[in-house]
């Protein structure tokens, strides 16, 4: 997914991410050391699995108040750490397969507009969320 439309994975100490040029590996240390804040502040971040370990990316989660939501059938119900705003009670297969439907093909600029992002949540979520 992240290679295909060009999406940044970022992934706690724990992380299972296979290194490729998407992966901002290590992201408690870039908090840490302020260079996040050089960059643009995601608006959402799709989690898959469960809470990350990282104290720091929880507390900057939470002071960015950016939307989380966690995916994964094994999760639900399972967020210790209170800042998934959403769960999907799904696959992760299912989720990424309705996602690259949703997006594909590919619009460039996608990512830089944050109501097509909002957009494309509220397709992919179920309505009674």
């Amino acid at each position: 997914m992240a290679e295909r439309h060009a999406l940044p994975i970022l992934t706690d100490v724990l992380g299972q991410v296979r290194p490729n040029a998407n992966a901002i590996t290590g992201i408690d240390a870039l908090i840490e050391s302020g260079c996040v804040k050089a960059y643009p502040t995601p608006r959402l971040i799709v989690r898959f699995g469960g809470t990350p370990v990282s104290a720091k990316v929880l507390q900057w989660i939470k002071a960015e108040n950016i939307s989380v939501v966690q995916v994964g059938k094994n999760f639900v119900g399972r967020d210790h750490s209170r800042v998934a705003r959403y769960q999907l009670d799904v696959t992760e297969t299912a989720f990424l397969m309705a996602f690259d439907q949703a997006v594909a093909p590919q619009m460039p600029g996608f990512w830089n507009s944050g109501k097509r992002v909002e957009r494309l949540l509220h397709r992919l979520l179920p309505a009674s969320l």
